[in-house]
């Protein structure tokens, strides 16, 4: 080894001799190799501070250190680096990561651990192992603090465990614990008791033996002789190469140790929790650590902080930090922006799951080259720049070019979940069905599956049922893993009722949900009417109910005595303006507001022709569509129905659309209003771009903002106009063009 434990930039910067770094680095080299040994390991000590958030020191910091001294070194022409006497698994992280970076020679990583088995930042040997593996190191080591003793009882207790790792196992334990004699801490443990305790260690996989200190070159060279004619008993195992493996600083989960599936906890999104968006906003950390407890249940826990125009990199940062010290759960870290990743990965003290990339180039472009990197797993969507697949055999198209990208880019297939993604049931019957194939196909390819449920159930009631049904039958078709509510998933051995109702509506047994709806919702909830006959029911009725067979020879009827306008004014308009009504207070779910609305289109697709016949001209022209980027169309779709219904001229122009394309269309269609909608925090400042450009072009047009993630706050910022729902967007679209 170097003489150079103590040669890195930060120690020197602290004597004030930062600028002979080099120069130090390279003359232990030469001295090493003058000694005639056979290869030099050029060393790299601790810092001598703790990282954030233990510490003061970024990581940053440390990995710029860590590379000053590895550049001297390689530049000095060093055989092999060995980073030891590490205590914290993320100094060790920023080291091996410099190295990578700076050579393509082989990394020893030795940590030092306590008498309980543990670093002291609390990281056990096998967890580090897992952890240093994923990112690259090619040598597991132990060196200094305990000795003999306690390096034969760690690997005793982990050898099959590190076995499985594939990796070379080193030793350089102290000669024993000081004494202290005559007033000096000495070692005392001679040569011979120091060899045959550790000869011992030839049992359990270890390849490379040496000593730390008090060791002397008699301890070597009868460490030497003593182990020459042993055999080493070797532990690998072959089965175990493809464990997808995830880590904590101080946990560690196997995949194939999670049942029925890895459950990732859901609650930890802005998305869908807008009191963890307050907090975000406010830099509180009460939610964050409330969902944690909640989500105990969990293997993973999921992580976004997407509020637009925050610095979402620092919050990440921030979030990262301190789930680090409250959970040992490991992490899904959970965004499309690869700053924001990035700066996740480097703070996060262990290996995780990226959720997610797609099969669009740009995507995959961008995030798999931080999975290799940082060793993570990958959640896969099976959706490609044409957008989402309608068929099971399209999905699985996808995740084929997926996987020639990720074999071309050398990174391992087993680590990557393919979602076969599931849209909303109450607005698509027989999304799930589709999903049950994808994932069914994908698992006869080997290959593991994911998937996010909660979007399924989106619009029922009691939406616990549909998910954890549907996890069921996912678990049935091979699903690896799942996003999900850890708080209110059961593993479902017998049905309830309510399970049964749900499986219905899973398998597009009940058109609309409608038994579903009927015998779980809330009785309170239940609007007014009862069912009766076609002929008994009016017009306005019939739309409530979503009667689509019977609204049809009722209009017909009604034309006998009323003109198509009047139709329109006095019975189809206030029947859907009830029906958001119902909507808005939960007393209407999404399937009854579609049912709704299918009625309601029905019946004006035939008064409309009769209506310009008469003169009766649109409300106004109306562009609609989801902003460029983001994929989600099922609340865009009902409020273009929606408008239509209520005597628009709907120009939708689909999803993932670009600015310039929405300013374009209004100037040649002269629209009267533009409704954007976003479903992602990524995605939603697409929005205020399509603004921006209407003003650069002296275009005042109303812009209409809507989404899940979407805030009034935000579209205040930018002069939009925010609406919550459907119902809500046809009467504030109305009222923006009476002004």
């Amino acid at each position: 080894e170097t003489n150079t434990f103590n040669s890195s930039l930060s120690k020197l910067r602290e004597l004030g001799l930062a600028n002979r770094l080099e120069e130090f680095n390279q003359a232990a080299v030469r001295n090493a190799r003058a000694s005639g040994a056979r290869f030099v390991a050029g060393s790299l000590g601790p810092t001598g501070k703790l990282l954030e958030p233990l510490g003061v020191l970024s990581f940053e910091e440390a990995y710029a250190s860590y590379r000053a001294q590895a550049e001297a070194l390689e530049k000095a022409g060093v055989d092999l680096f060995i980073v030891e006497t590490i205590s914290d698994i993320q100094e060790m992280r920023a080291a091996l990561l410099a190295l990578k970076d700076t050579s393509s020679r082989p990394v020893i990583c030795s940590l030092t651990y306590n008498e309980q088995g543990r670093t002291l930042t609390g990281t056990d040997i096998f967890t580090a192992g897992v952890t240093l593996r994923e990112l690259g190191a090619d040598v597991l080591s132990i060196n200094c603090s305990i000795g003999p003793e306690g390096v034969v009882g760690l690997y005793k207790k982990y050898y099959r465990d590190l076995g499985a790792l594939g990796l070379p196992l080193m030793v350089m334990p102290n000669a024993g614990l000081p004494e202290l004699i005559n007033d000096k801490l000495a070692y005392t443990m001679t040569p011979q008791k120091f060899a045959e305790i550790m000869a011992e260690l030839t049992q359990y996989g270890v390849q490379i033996f040496g000593g730390c200190c008090g060791t002397t070159p008699a301890h070597i060279a009868v460490l030497s002789e003593a182990i020459k004619e042993i055999s080493i008993k070797y532990h690998n195992s072959d089965s175990s190469k493809k464990e997808v493996y995830f880590t904590s600083r101080s946990r560690v989960v196997r995949l194939s140790e999670t049942k029925p599936f890895l459950k990732i906890g859901e609650s930890l999104n802005p998305t869908a929790r807008k009191k963890f968006a307050e907090e975000l906003k406010a830099g509180q950390e009460n939610f964050l650590r409330e969902q944690t407890k909640e989500q105990s249940a969990a293997d993973l826990l999921d992580l976004n902080v997407g509020v637009p125009e925050l610095d979402q990199a620092r919050l990440m940062q921030k979030c990262v930090q301190t789930l680090t010290m409250v959970t040992d759960k490991p992490l899904c870290l959970d965004s499309d922006d690869p700053a924001v990743l990035e700066t996740a990965l480097k703070n996060y003290p262990g290996i995780a799951l990226i959720n997610s990339v797609n099969g669009k180039q740009s995507s995959l472009e961008k995030i798999v080259p931080l999975a290799k990197r940082y060793g993570a797993a990958l959640i896969a969507l099976t959706l490609d720049e044409q957008g989402i697949p309608d068929t099971a055999e399209q999905r699985v198209a996808v995740a084929k070019k997926i996987i020639e990208y990720l074999r071309a880019a050398g990174f391992p297939e087993h680590k990557v979940f393919f979602d076969g993604l599931v849209m909303t049931l109450a607005s698509e019957p027989q999304a799930a069905l589709v999903t049950l194939k994808t994932t069914e196909a994908l698992t006869k390819l080997g290959w593991h599956t994911s998937l996010g449920v909660s979007n399924a159930s989106f619009g029922l009631p009691q939406r616990k049922n549909i998910n954890n049904v549907l996890l069921k039958l996912l678990a049935s078709a091979g699903l690896k893993a799942a996003i999900l509510s850890a708080a209110t998933y059961r593993q479902i051995d017998q049905y309830t009722h309510a399970e049964q109702l749900a499986e219905a509506v899973i398998l597009g047994k009940d058109s609309n949900a409608a038994q579903y709806i009927a015998q779980v919702a809330a009785p309170e909830t239940a609007p007014a009417f009862k069912k009766s006959a076609a002929k008994e029911l009016s017009i306005y009725e019939t739309i409530i109910e979503g009667n689509e067979a019977a609204v049809l020879d009722l209009v017909k009827a009604a034309l006998e005595k009323k003109k198509p306008q009047e139709i329109l004014d006095q019975e189809l308009l206030p029947a859907l303006e009830k029906v958001g009504e119902y909507y808005s207070a939960g007393k209407y779910y999404l399937p009854q507001m579609i049912a709704s609305a299918n009625t309601m289109k029905k019946a004006f697709t035939y008064l409309k022709p009769l209506m310009q016949q008469s003169g009766s001209a649109p409300v106004g022209t109306a562009i609609i569509c989801t902003v460029e980027g983001d994929i989600h169309d099922i609340g865009k779709n009902i409020v273009a129905m929606m408008l239509e219904n209520h005597g628009f001229q709907v120009i939708d122009l689909g999803k993932d659309v670009p600015a310039d394309r929405i300013v374009a269309t209004a100037l040649e269609r002269k629209a009267d209003i533009i409704l954007l909608s976003a479903l992602l925090t990524t995605t939603m400042l697409k929005m205020k771009e399509v603004k921006a450009r209407l003003l650069a072009k002296n275009l005042d047009i109303p812009v209409m903002v809507g989404g899940a993630v979407v805030t009034p706050e935000f579209a205040g910022k930018f002069g939009a106009h925010h609406t919550a729902d459907a119902a809500a967007a046809t009467l504030l679209a109305k009222s923006l063009l009476k002004k």
